[in-house]
């Protein structure tokens, strides 16, 4: 018998009061360092598609990035004709991620990283309840697939991810739907409560006592 026990955030998301309604915000947000494969360039090339759409918002990139990358990055904004749409903040910290999360239409993880587990920062959107569209690489992104908790296409398919992200801006209901679905899918298996139950569970069937029930903080 195999027990696999998911990933958990052992810093939850400060309490901000909700001073924009989902339906309301017009951030896209990619938040990684900007490595091969994490997915910078496709969401750099998603971002323009969306715009020359017509798509009403501001594309945000954030995270650590050498300093060529960083200079790739920002040459291709002002050269794609929307550099006062789509911007580049470099690396941030954790109350400006908070803060960031807690104001985005939508989470864009394009990442096709052959390493990719379930990353922390995927559980961080789906704790802030805000809509993922996402390619199903690593093991969380396909489970919010799974449970219509995420908009997931085919990876690489830059032109399924714009859509996917159009969608959502043409129905608040859906973006509603995805962000809520993603907030229950994490509070009952992937939070530091769920976590810690997973771990007691398996460790008694060892006899032993887990101390996992204490809060992380």
């Amino acid at each position: 018998r195999a027990d696999i026990i998911g990933n958990t955030l052992t810093e939850l998301p400060p309490a901000m009061p909700m001073e924009v309604p989902l339906g309301a915000r017009d951030t896209v947000l990619f938040l990684s360092n900007l490595i091969p494969g994490k997915g910078h360039d496709d969401f750099l090339a998603v971002a323009a598609t969306c715009l020359d759409a017509g798509v009403n918002a501001k594309f945000v990139l954030a995270g650590a990035a050498s300093p060529s990358v960083a200079a790739e990055v920002n040459a291709v904004i002002a050269h794609s004709g929307w550099a006062s749409e789509i911007c580049y903040l470099g690396a941030v910290e954790t109350q400006e991620k908070w803060g960031l999360l807690a104001t985005a239409r939508v989470f864009v993880f394009p990442s096709t990283y052959a390493n990719e587990a379930s990353p922390l920062v995927l559980l961080e959107a789906a704790a802030c309840g805000v809509p993922i569209a996402a390619y199903p690489t690593g093991a969380f992104a396909p489970l919010l697939a799974k449970a219509g908790a995420a908009y997931v296409v085919e990876a690489g398919n830059r032109e399924l991810l714009a859509g996917a992200i159009q969608e959502i801006f043409e129905s608040p209901e859906l973006g509603e739907h995805l962000g809520a679905r993603a907030q229950a899918l994490f509070a009952e298996s992937f939070s530091y409560p769920a976590y810690a139950t997973s771990w007691s569970r398996l460790l008694g069937r060892f006899g032993v006592q887990s101390n996992a029930q204490e809060n992380p903080d």
